[in-house]
């Protein structure tokens, strides 16, 4: 995809290459907001002029020398195929219209903002990832097919992390145990041993070049670069209390707060399972390799549940020195929904209380790659969140490469 040095204003995108998105109140970015011009540097802490960030309107700039990689973390909102088992013949067209139209405002939404791995939770293993790539594939403009992976391990509900993409994809791994190094005390917290996660992380790899990239431009005689990106999907324990005696609601106050207290230690010990899990895949080579953890993390951005996928501590991002080197790059990931104004920063909205509960950590390689003030959490219809997205300088990323090689 072109559309990579853009300015965001307010209001809907325009674009000369793509169609415009239809999001649900597409967020104003707010004063200060970075204006990314050709030509230009690209620095995390750049900002433009007050006056130049507050114009009306948005608009996308198209540079044909720039492609960018595009993640993107959304929740599926239990994904499934209707059951239509019983059913009137009135109430089956209902239902098979009622989930044609969830299944085009994901698509849609998807192919509008042109991303290249989706990282999805809240989907059942009954054919609906097939159903929407299918889609996907059908409305995808640059005639490529996308594929759809799902975890093996779901949660009792029956729902899983999954992965969607048009390019190159194999499934890396699947995180369900927890390694001896996590705490006892958190994966015995309510009384019972915790053996796996609820729900299982997947781990992808998606392989990128220029031809790859929608909307590409061919260099004649020039090979393609190819670029691995991995993606791990993860939907943490929710902040829905743990309660002993099997139901949700108690008249006994201390049952409650212990509840609370149980459904955190489970959300941190599954997250803290994952982060051994990534760093042992990452072995030290962060500088290097382009690893991402995406998703349904179920707490905000400063929470110890989410702040454990950091890493070692500093450089963290919206600091000066989140691009000076140190030895700490080699492990560290960075959160970009800090790049978010704090205005904006929200995934999921409950009893009027706005929550960051959707996040994705990048590694120092995608870091540098990664287009200042890019990430978007937007609004679509057939999701209770917003979805979470990033850009990312292909040039950059196989520049990087080429530099180690």
């Amino acid at each position: 995809m072109l559309v990579s040095i853009y300015k965001f204003k307010n209001k809907v995108c325009k674009t000369k290459k793509m169609k415009t998105p239809k999001t649900e109140g597409f967020p104003g970015t707010g004063t200060g907001t970075p204006e990314l011009v050709a030509g230009g540097s690209v620095g995390l802490l750049e900002k433009v002029p007050e006056d130049v960030a507050a114009e009306p309107e948005a608009e996308w700039v198209s540079l044909e020398e720039h492609e960018v990689f595009v993640p993107a973390t959304i929740n599926g909102y239990n994904l499934k195929r209707p059951k239509l088992e019983g059913l009137s013949k009135r109430k089956v067209e209902k239902a098979k219209e009622a989930y044609t139209a969830k299944l085009e405002a994901k698509a849609q939404f998807i192919i509008n903002n042109e991303i290249d791995l989706v990282g999805m939770q809240e989907v059942f293993d009954d054919g609906s990832l097939d159903d929407l790539a299918e889609m996907l594939s059908e409305m995808d403009p640059y005639g490529r097919t996308w594929v759809g992976l799902i975890a093996e391990k779901g949660d009792p509900r029956g729902i899983h992390n999954a992965a969607l993409s048009p390019h190159s994809m194999d499934k890396v791994a699947e995180y369900v145990e927890f390694p001896e190094e996590v705490p006892d005390f958190l994966v015995r917290s309510n009384g019972e041993s915790l053996e796996k996660l609820s729900r299982g992380a997947l781990h992808v790899r998606v392989r990128l070049g220029r031809s790859a990239i929608a909307g590409a431009v061919e260099v004649a005689g020039e090979a393609a670069d190819e670029v691995e990106v991995d993606g791990v999907v993860v939907h943490y324990k929710s902040q829905l209390p743990s309660m002993r005696k099997g139901h949700r609601f108690s008249k006994d106050p201390r049952e409650g707060i212990l509840g609370k207290t149980i459904a955190a230690a489970k959300r941190l010990a599954e997250a803290t399972a994952v982060s051994l899990h990534v760093q042992e895949s990452l072995n030290g080579e962060g500088e290097k390799r382009n690893v991402i953890i995406m998703g349904d993390m179920n707490d905000n951005e400063t929470s110890i549940s989410t702040e454990v996928h950091h890493g070692p501590e500093g450089s963290e991002m919206g600091t000066k020195a989140a691009l000076t080197p140190d030895q700490g790059n080699k492990h560290r990931l960075f959160n970009i929904v800090k790049d978010l104004p704090e205005n904006e920063r929200w995934s999921i909205e409950h009893a009027s209380i706005k929550e960051m509960y959707d996040h994705m950590f990048v590694s120092y390689a995608l870091l540098k790659a990664y287009w200042d003030n890019s990430v978007r959490a937007l609004g679509l219809s057939s999701s209770d969140h917003r979805a979470v997205l990033g850009r990312f300088d292909m040039d950059r990323l196989q520049g990087a490469e080429k530099e180690d090689q």
